[in-house]
């Protein structure tokens, strides 16, 4: 029997990654393939982006889906209830590892060419059914970030998002 789902229940990690330049940042939330609350559709990777200032600092979120997210959703199969299996095989847990570490190098490769290093460390919190619902609508999952700047309070990342420009 198959237990009843939740719109809060988690559903994965989120992954948040804040990187900075002079007076920019730039704010990534990473979430792993997962299913819908019903179990009738896989969702791939998804990430939401936004880079803000100080004279800019709530600027809107952009959302896409990972570049990779066709590799990644081929290696996904259901079982006949419609969760996602566990990948038995040592040679599709490999090429998952493969293809999630291609993607994020090619993230950080990209942030570090365009003169951005990481502030801090990276922080995971819970996402659940409802975060990742909004995320596929193009929606802030407005729970899911307050998560994260209570994680980001609790790490001592400080209240502002962004360094002050020098004068």
């Amino acid at each position: 029997m198959s237990e009843i789902k939740n719109e809060k229940d988690a559903v994965c990690k989120a992954l948040y990654l804040e990187f900075r330049k002079e007076n920019y940042t730039y704010q990534i939330v990473a979430v792993p393939p997962t299913v819908s609350i019903d179990s009738a559709k896989v969702i791939p990777p998804m990430f939401m982006s936004r880079r803000i200032t100080s004279w800019h600092p709530r600027k809107n979120w952009a959302f896409s889906t990972s570049p990779i997210s066709n590799e990644v959703s081929s290696i996904i199969t259901r079982d006949a209830m419609g969760n996602i299996e566990p990948v038995l095989s040592d040679a599709a847990t490999n090429y998952a590892s493969a293809v999630a570490h291609k993607g994020m190098s090619l993230l950080l490769d990209n942030m570090a060419g365009r003169g951005y290093s990481i502030f801090k460390h990276p922080i995971t919190v819970e996402a659940s059914f409802k975060d990742i619902s909004s995320m596929n609508n193009s929606s802030t999952p407005n729970d899911l970030w307050r998560r994260i700047v209570r994680s980001r309070e609790a790490f001592g990342f400080g209240d502002a998002f962004v360094a002050e420009p020098a004068v």
